[in-house]
């Protein structure tokens, strides 16, 4: 079975963007396994950790290389998405020479509590991971707003709008990951 990976970019316990990104495990199409990967303990990317790369970093780029593609979905700081992301993908890229990104099939979902779901965060994530050689999907976009209103005390996610939006877009990258294997 096929594994896709998932990338949540807060590192706060509660985040909507974890939430989020659970409800997309919950929705996953039965050909797949999804795996989402805690990038809370991956140092801030130094390149004198790479002679010996630490545990955190060889079990991600681990799972990167052993997944057939990877969702990230983003919180959006200051109009952009997040350092522990921009870190993740840093850190996955290296040493030269190792990249385990090239070829990846990704997609990108935003989560806010605004009303603008991480618009900005998920444009700027969707072009910076064409430079290490992830080929994202570009439609349908995906926005979720107001996210405190979209989960319960759980963290289940309980809008069935939402719900449905996740279906359709599980459709869409599942055959996007499919031109590429």
């Amino acid at each position: 079975m096929k594994t896709i990976i998932g990338i949540a970019g807060s590192l706060r316990r509660e985040a909507y963007s974890k939430k989020l990104l659970q409800a997309f495990a919950d929705r996953v199409p039965k050909e797949y396994k999804f795996q989402i990967l805690d990038i809370s303990q991956l140092p801030l990317y130094n390149e004198d950790l790479i002679e010996n790369l630490p545990p955190a970093v060889a079990e991600l780029k681990e799972a990167i290389e052993s997944s057939c593609g990877v969702l990230f979905v983003t919180p959006e700081y200051n109009r952009s998405f997040t350092p522990a992301m921009k870190n993740a993908i840093d850190w996955g890229s290296r040493p030269s020479g190792s990249n385990s990104w090239p070829g990846k099939p990704a997609a990108v979902a935003g989560s806010t509590t605004g009303r603008l779901g991480a618009l900005a965060a998920v444009m700027q994530l969707r072009q910076v991971l064409v430079n290490p050689g992830m080929v994202p999907l570009q439609q349908p976009e995906f926005y979720l707003t107001q996210a405190a209103d979209k989960f319960d005390e759980h963290g289940k996610l309980t809008d069935e709008e939402t719900a449905a939006q996740i279906d359709k877009f599980w459709v869409a990258f599942a055959a996007h990951i499919a031109r590429f294997s």
